[in-house]
């Protein structure tokens, strides 16, 4: 804090203060929602921070003062919908932030003392985030990435990658059905498709009203189960006809949930909540079961992990711990939970997007806690571990970073990377 006596931090929907001399916390505010990037003004009387709303997702600035710790939300109705997060103090006591608004990221300034007027510092090409002001004068530092994305292909005897095929090219989420005549993807703007293998027949299955967050193939291939929501709303359960028909929302609850897995008989589906920086503080952990005939809804025991993925056979249930250092089996003929060992520390790794090998041997996961965020093949059920690529395999292409986001139908992996990213500055004018 500006006294620098005494530590602000965020926590659950409060803003605490540490003293650090008396060792003692004390409740210094109540947030809407998981407040972050906290930032005191330069004068040291002024806080102004993002919070992020636990059930629909959407970013937006605050600020409080010393003498006033209510907190008070600043653009109210300005641009909608945007999101607006990250801001950053000016020397002079403006303030720049990040908006996004029609799947575009730019950088804004609010003059100083103004709470709902702003004005446009950057208009594209590039998805600008990140600022960083000067202390001393109106100079501004910050990121401007490529949001072009290309999918591309592993090619495991060059050790380099491939472009997918074109229809694939924007896909941020990517399924085979298990016969592998057909693929499933959410595409850059949030729509489900699903097309043959060879990109043929290719049929928009979700409304455009609706944004998804992933889609997977019951193993029979007649439907597939996603999870999606409208503006404003939590993310939900849904299944949809693989040629085009009814759309079924299947709980309606005021929580989000996340990756669905279908039962290999295809009569259940098995969800998890979402994790803390998505989902909230408050949200329930475990993994539940949804009976497609009864609509029964089961909690899996000794469940409190999220994203579940059952294997091809059925034998297992694979789950992400809360911090998603760990990986672990549910064995359903013993009903007991393992640790999938990852070769060393599992402390030391960040996992995300595991996926099945078709034949249930292996699990493939990227690991994004390591610089090079590898993508690694671990044995079930014994844990060897084999990295697969990193991203040093990209260093032709120019990429920034890269996303896991599934695999072709012979288990080769399918990654999705943004390119051409610097660091730019501008100066802006005295308000």
């Amino acid at each position: 804090m500006p006294d620098d006596t005494n530590i602000l931090y965020s926590t659950n929907n409060e803003l605490r203060i540490f003293n650090i001399q008396k060792g003692t916390t004390t409740t210094f505010a109540k947030t809407p929602g998981k407040a972050y990037w906290l930032r005191w003004s330069p004068s040291g009387d002024r806080l102004r921070f993002t919070v992020l709303d636990p059930l629909t997702h959407a970013y937006s600035l605050w600020e409080l003062t010393l003498k006033d710790p209510t907190p008070k939300q600043l653009l109210i109705h300005w641009r909608e919908p945007s999101d607006n997060c990250c801001g950053v103090w000016g020397a002079d006591g403006s303030f720049i932030f990040q908006s996004i608004h029609n799947n575009e990221s730019d950088l804004w300034l609010l003059p100083r003392n103004s709470r709902s007027t702003a004005k446009q510092l950057t208009n594209g090409p590039f998805w600008f985030e990140s600022p960083t002001a000067s202390p001393v004068e109106n100079r501004l530092f910050f990121i401007g990435v490529s949001e072009r994305t290309n999918v591309q292909v592993f090619n495991a005897v060059t050790r380099g990658f491939r472009p997918a095929p074109p229809f694939l090219h924007d896909a941020q989420e990517i399924d085979n059905s298990r016969n592998n005549q057909w693929v499933a993807w959410v595409d850059g703007a949030g729509k489900l498709w699903r097309a043959r293998t060879d990109g043929s027949d290719k049929l928009q299955l979700t409304p455009d009203m609706m944004t998804v967050y992933m889609g997977r193939w019951s193993p029979d291939g007649t439907r597939i189960a996603l999870i999606a929501r409208t503006a404003g709303q939590p993310w939900q359960l849904y299944i949809v006809q693989s040629d085009g028909g009814h759309l079924e929302q299947l709980l309606k609850e005021p929580q989000n949930d996340t990756d669905p897995t279908w039962s290999p008989d295809g009569r259940s589906i098995m969800f998890g909540r979402m994790p803390l920086y998505l989902g909230g503080e408050e949200s329930p952990w475990g993994l539940r079961t949804l009976n497609l005939e009864t609509h029964q809804v089961k909690t899996l025991p000794g469940s409190g992990m999220f994203s579940p993925h059952w294997s091809p056979d059925g034998r297992y249930i694979l789950a992400l711990t809360k911090d998603q250092k760990g990986l672990l089996l549910f064995d359903m003929q013993t009903h007991e939970w393992t640790k999938l060992h990852a070769g060393g520390e599992s402390e030391d790794r960040f996992f995300s997007n595991p996926s099945w090998s078709a034949d249930g041997r292996a699990v493939y996961v990227q690991d994004t806690r390591d610089i090079q965020e590898p993508i690694l093949r671990i044995s079930v059920p014994d844990g060897h571990v084999e990295e697969i690529c990193t991203l040093q395999n990209f260093l032709s292409n120019n990429a920034v970073d890269y996303t896991f986001v599934g695999l072709t139908a012979q288990d080769i992996p399918l990654v999705r990377t943004r390119v051409n990213g610097d660091i730019y500055s501008l100066t802006f004018p005295v308000h």
